[in-house]
């Protein structure tokens, strides 16, 4: 029998610490376990939000781990709409990230 999903809520004033506290907790365990995780990152402003808070509390090396970026939107990597775009405007220490055309279907 699978595992039932956990739920995680947080009040609205604190959510960035608490979102961050469970994903930390999984990326540091890869990280621990094997030297690297990784990661699929999102756009819009509730994620924007969380990579800033990540930017300011550093809460893991994010030189192990590989992110890849999830985007609907076929728009080129600097596009004003971009995922990708996104989180590089974002003043975080992603600066070792690099764009990579991917096949597209």
């Amino acid at each position: 029998m699978a595992s039932q999903p956990k739920i995680i809520t947080a009040a609205p004033e604190n959510w960035c610490e608490t979102a961050t506290s469970a994903i930390g907790s999984v990326v540091n365990s890869y990280i621990n376990t094997i030297g690297e995780c990784t990661m699929m990152l999102t756009g819009g402003n509730t994620a924007k939000r969380l990579y800033q808070h990540w930017s300011d509390t550093k809460p893991w090396d994010h030189r192990k781990i590989t992110y890849y970026f999830g985007d609907e939107r076929c728009v080129p990597p600097d596009h004003q709409v971009s995922n990708f775009g996104m989180v590089m405007r974002t003043p975080v220490s992603y600066t070792h990230l690099r764009a990579h055309e991917t096949d597209s279907y």
